[in-house]
């Protein structure tokens, strides 16, 4: 999460197993992050680290999509984002106007970014 904050900014919050109320968590647990935010504007980015409970696993068979604003915060994004990782597709202007990229993090997991011809991000978020 401390490689999205740097890349996306933001705020970022964690909350450890150990600082809720749960008083079963074993002693080896407590340290895990039960809840990262990462709160921006207009959108929220959350994980955890306890798999233990699920098989939550990097698959490969999702993305994440990020639609952005405007050229300058697409391209800021898209760099961060792709720095130590894959560009699978470089940001382009597509068929329908839109910018778009692909990319593949550092950590594996799939990024779509886009911004639309004509962005408004509130028609996303509302």
């Amino acid at each position: 999460m401390e490689f999205y904050h740097q890349c996306l900014g933001g705020k970022l919050y964690f909350q450890e197993l150990g600082n809720t109320r749960s008083r079963k968590a074993p002693p080896d647990m407590k340290k895990k992050i039960l809840h990262a935010a990462l709160k921006l504007e207009h959108f929220a980015l959350m994980g955890t680290d306890i798999d233990d409970f699920c098989e939550c696993r990097n698959s490969g068979s999702i993305s994440i999509v990020l639609t952005c604003s405007n050229k300058r915060e697409i391209k800021y994004c898209f760099d961060r984002l792709s720095d130590g990782g894959k560009i699978t597709s470089a940001l382009k202007v597509n068929n329908w106007g839109a910018m778009v990229g692909l990319l593949e993090d550092k950590f594996g997991y799939s990024w779509i970014l886009t911004k639309p011809k004509y962005a408004n991000i509130k028609n996303y978020i509302s």
